[in-house]
């Protein structure tokens, strides 16, 4: 998606969505508006808020988010400034909210890296409450000094499974 296109209005129908302000909502589309909001400059209160709400999800989500969080601070990305920023506060930063256990995760990095063009890849996989897949979805960027484009996306979906096989 185009960055340009996710407004101020967009940003608060994302964070409703994940904070679950009006309806429940499953936890893919809760991770999937997370990532939206951590992707499009987010604002402090916004980095605080979705900070916060680790530590308070279920399981798998709380990894997951972490995983997405660390991720975004290892690979740079522009919103790590401020997710730094707001770590700053201990009541934010701690062991209790930082040390959840789960296998999910999301991490991304460098297929290629040169002068004239950049590659990259990010995989994101998201275990349901027993441990059965849930989503599993893989990006690969293509970047030059001009254009961004998205070459390759593959996600893998499974809805239902838990209650057949748990």
């Amino acid at each position: 998606y185009d960055h340009s296109s996710i407004t101020t209005e967009v940003k608060k129908i994302m964070n409703r969505i994940y904070h679950q302000n009006y309806k429940v909502h499953e936890k893919t589309v809760r991770t999937t508006a997370a990532a939206i909001i951590f992707n499009s400059n987010p604002s402090f209160m916004e980095v605080k808020n979705l900070l916060l709400s680790i530590g308070e999800l279920p399981l798998e989500m709380n990894k997951y988010m972490l995983s997405l969080v660390q991720d975004v601070l290892r690979f740079e990305m522009p919103a790590s400034k401020m997710i730094r920023k707001v770590l700053k506060d201990i009541l934010i930063h701690n062991y209790d909210r930082f040390s959840k256990m789960g296998s999910s995760s999301a991490f991304s990095g460098y297929l290629t890296r040169g002068q004239v063009l950049s590659s990259t890849y990010s995989l994101d996989i998201l275990y349901s409450g027993s441990g059965i897949l849930r989503r599993s979805n893989m990006n690969i960027f293509l970047f030059n000094k001009f254009a961004q484009l998205h070459a390759s996306q593959v996600v893998i979906e499974a809805q239902g499974l838990e209650s057949i096989i748990a």
